[in-house]
C-alpha cells in the first residue's frame, strides 16, 4: 500500500513538471530543459533547507539593542520592511547598513549582501492615483516585489525596503486604536515581506522599533538613537 502511494506521488509530480513545461513553452516560447534550469520543480529536503539557513548571515544595524531585537541583525535571504512616519530613522538605518556592508567587504572578501530600496511606495503613490488605478498599481508592485524575492532567494542578499504610513480612515475601531496608522501597500507588501519593523519617535534623538510582523521573532520593542555617526544605542 505504501509503495503504491509513493508511486502515485511520483506520477503526480511528473505530470506537474510536464504540464509546467508545456505551459512555459506554449506561452513564453521557453523550451523544457531551459524551464527546468530557470524554475526547478523538485523538492527541497529539510536537511538542505537547514544547511541554507545556517549559511545566512546577519547585518548589524549599529545598535546592539536593535540587533538583539532582530536576533543578530538584518537577515539575508529575505525581505525586511521598515516603515514609519517621517524622521523616524528609516533612511538612517539604511545608511548605516550600507556602511556596515562596505566596511565588512573591505576587511574581508565577503560576498555582496545588501540591496536597499528606500521609499519603495513613493513613486507608486504619485504615478498611480485614485481607486481607478489601484488594481494596476498593485499588480505592478507585486511584480516588483517578486523580483526582489527572487534576488534575495537566489543570491542570498538582504533586501531592505522602507515604506510610508497612512492614517486609517475606515472608521469602526480605528478611531479607538492607540496608533491608527498602517503601512502603505496592503497585503501585497505584507505577504512579500518576511520581517516588518515599525518605527516611531521617542524623546529627542531616541526612536522605538517594534516587531510588527515576523515568522520567527516575538512581538517586542527596542530603543535606539540617531546620532551624527549613524544608528547607535539610546542613552539611559
Amino acid at each position: 500500500m505504501a509503495k503504491q502511494k509513493v508511486a502515485q506521488e511520483v506520477e503526480v509530480e511528473a505530470e506537474v513538471e510536464e504540464t509546467h513545461d508545456e505551459v512555459m513553452e506554449e506561452e513564453d516560447g521557453v523550451s523544457g530543459p531551459l524551464t527546468s534550469k530557470l524554475v526547478p520543480m523538485g523538492f527541497t529536503t529539510a536537511s538542505d533547507y537547514h544547511q541554507r539557513r545556517s549559511e545566512m548571515i546577519s547585518i548589524t544595524t549599529g545598535s546592539t539593542e536593535l540587533d538583539k531585537l532582530l536576533g543578530g541583525g538584518i537577515e539575508t535571504g529575505s525581505i525586511t520592511e521598515i516603515f514609519g512616519e517621517f524622521r523616524t530613522g528609516k533612511s538612517q538605518i539604511c545608511h548605516t547598513l550600507a556602511v556596515s556592508c562596505q566596511a565588512s567587504a573591505m576587511m574581508s572578501e565577503s560576498r555582496f549582501a545588501l540591496l536597499i530600496v528606500d521609499s519603495a511606495t513613493s513613486l507608486y503613490r504619485t504615478d498611480y492615483s485614485g481607486r481607478g488605478e489601484l488594481s494596476a498599481r498593485q499588480m505592478h508592485m507585486a511584480r516588483f516585489l517578486r523580483m526582489l524575492l527572487r534576488l534575495a532567494d537566489e543570491f542570498g542578499v538582504a533586501v531592505v525596503i522602507t515604506n510610508q504610513v497612512v492614517a486609517q480612515v475606515d472608521g469602526g475601531m480605528a478611531m479607538f486604536a492607540a496608533d491608527p496608522k498602517k503601512p502603505i501597500g496592503g497585503n501585497i507588501i505584507a505577504h512579500a515581506s518576511t520581517t516588518r519593523l515599525y518605527l516611531r519617535k521617542g524623546r529627542a534623538e531616541t526612536r522605538v522599533c517594534k516587531i510588527y510582523d515576523s515568522p520567527c521573532l516575538p512581538e517586542s520593542e527596542a530603543m535606539f538613537a540617531i546620532t551624527e555617526g549613524g544608528i547607535s544605542d539610546a542613552k539611559d
